[in-house]
């Protein structure tokens, strides 16, 4: 199950015990939010740039717009990257579509660059990321998260988020108590892609490994909805796959054997239930 806009891209392959046998876990793809309505989010574009100080030249915006949603048929034009700056430098209850843009980003390898490669994308990046906090709604938190999401399948990109790994993990702590669904589906998607690289991960400090790990325990202790739990329980599996020592540190939480001997009671016959059995033959048998 995935979220709206949700597809799978291909990961490295893992190794894992051939003990332990699963239709659903590993996970070895990527959870990608690039597809939607770009005319939607280019029309709310601009209209909120004719409402702010400093607004965007509108001949700029459009071909920026028209080459990152069409990327093979449009270049991006000259100074870009300022045009990106000033977008986000857009009151807050206007960030929607600026947030959309750059989830759709990932489809322009130029763009992308700019995000891994310099001070200017640092500066873009740590802005983007400040929407992902406690004090900002529910679409922007959902979007900077798609976004996040959309950045493991490159490998520079991928490499950008495990060097800011501390900073991202502490933004998005408390997102699965969002309200909207899709939000939650976005965060259930951003943890899966963070436990399918097993090879970087391994090179991740243990503490942010742990850190990771209660995030999606804390998740599948609270979450309700069938999809997510299915989402939450295969990325909970890749992670263990991915690295079998931190099955020590859920052996020592006695609530998510509790959890997840719940959710096989509860749950109907299907998918969701097959892979919660699989979790705990995986980690308890």
């Amino acid at each position: 199950p995935l979220g709206t806009g949700g597809y799978h891209g291909k990961a490295k392959k893992q190794t894992y015990s051939p003990q332990f046998s699963s239709q659903f876990i590993p996970l070895r793809e990527y959870v990608v939010f690039d597809s939607g309505k770009p005319n939607e989010m280019k029309k709310k574009l601009f209209e909120f740039n004719n409402q702010v100080d400093g607004p965007v030249d509108e001949n700029l915006l459009e071909q920026l717009t028209e080459a990152i949603c069409n990327p093979t048929t449009h270049s991006l034009p000259p100074n870009y990257s300022q045009a990106l700056l000033s977008l986000l430098s857009w009151p807050s209850d206007k960030m929607v579509p600026v947030l959309d843009l750059f989830r759709f980003i990932v489809r322009h390898k130029d763009a992308l660059n700019l995000i891994i490669d310099n001070e200017e994308g640092n500066l873009l990046f740590s802005q983007i990321l400040s929407f992902s906090g406690k004090n900002n709604t529910d679409p922007q938190r959902m979007l900077t998260m798609r976004f996040l999401a959309n950045l493991f399948p490159s490998v520079q990109s991928r490499h950008l988020i495990y060097k800011h790994m501390a900073i991202v993990l502490s933004s998005i702590e408390g997102s699965n108590l969002l309200n909207s669904s899709p939000a939650r589906v976005a965060f259930a998607s951003l943890l899966q892609n963070f436990c399918v690289e097993s090879t970087i991960l391994q090179k991740a400090p243990f503490d942010l490994k742990v850190t990771l790990l209660q995030q999606i325990i804390t998740f599948l202790l609270s979450e309700k909805d069938e999809s997510i739990i299915f989402q939450i329980s295969v990325a909970l599996g890749t992670l263990i796959v991915g690295d079998p020592s931190l099955k020590e540190v859920i052996v020592a939480e006695s609530s998510i054997k509790e959890r997840i001997l719940n959710l096989l009671q509860i749950l109907p016959e299907g998918n969701t239930k097959k892979c919660v059995s699989d979790l705990r033959q995986l980690l308890f048998a």
